[in-house]
């Protein structure tokens, strides 16, 4: 799993308790591509509050690139290049 995804998985709000955080965990599991969890195996409603920009000693172009950055993964990894293609 990526450690980035793990710290999320354990600082988030869980409104659903451990029943939720257990479903979230079996579908990323059943529903994954690769080897490793990423944020991209996040269930749909999930996704939007993916990981959290660190911006903790940077400068405002430092978190406005980081920003930038977390857009185009999230893009990416989110599957919006294969629903363009498709279209």
């Amino acid at each position: 799993m990526d450690l980035q995804l793990d710290q999320w998985l354990i600082q988030y709000d869980w409104p659903g308790n451990i029943r939720q955080l257990e479903n979230v965990v079996e579908y990323m599991v059943n529903m994954a591509e690769s080897d490793v969890l990423g944020f991209h195996d996040l269930p749909d409603y999930l996704y939007q509050f993916q990981a959290p920009i660190h911006t903790r000693g940077l400068s405002l172009d430092e978190m406005v690139a980081e920003y930038e950055k977390s857009i185009i993964q999230s893009f990416f990894l989110g599957g919006q290049i294969e629903k363009i293609r498709k279209k």
